[in-house]
């Protein structure tokens, strides 16, 4: 219990410092432009998750969507052609096999995080803040 009122207090407080601070960046590659939505994804950080901008808001990652796998430290990037694709929530789904970095084992069960556009980190109090 203790473990776990921990690593939720450290996600609040985590969300609290980079609330308001936007994730998303731009530049110019190849003659095109290019947009990143850059963040991390933590219920514990989770490696393996896949994290998408959620162009058509159904809550899920569809194939058609710009998306990535998150990677230590719960850090996703996701590329984009496109500025007005960062206007998109983000969804975050976690498999059963997705690694928790707390306890270095899988989650066990699958779940999906959400956070509002253009935010730079997806726990489960952002899932709760972005809820309807």
């Amino acid at each position: 219990m203790k473990n776990h009122l921990t690593r939720t207090t450290l996600a609040v407080a985590v969300a609290a410092a980079i609330a308001g601070c936007g994730g998303s960046s731009s530049s110019l590659t190849g003659g095109g432009a290019s947009y990143e939505a850059v963040g991390a994804v933590a219920d514990g950080y989770l490696v393996g998750a896949t994290v998408c901008l959620d162009l058509n808001e159904n809550n899920e990652c569809d194939t058609d969507e710009p998306s990535a796998t998150s990677g230590e430290n719960g850090v996703f990037t996701i590329s984009t052609s496109t500025q007005a694709d960062l206007d998109a929530s983000i969804v975050v789904e976690v498999s059963s096999t997705t690694i928790d970095e707390d306890t270095g084992a899988a989650v066990g069960a699958a779940y999906t995080l959400t956070a509002p556009a253009g935010s730079a980190f997806v726990s489960p109090i952002t899932t709760l803040a972005h809820a309807p």
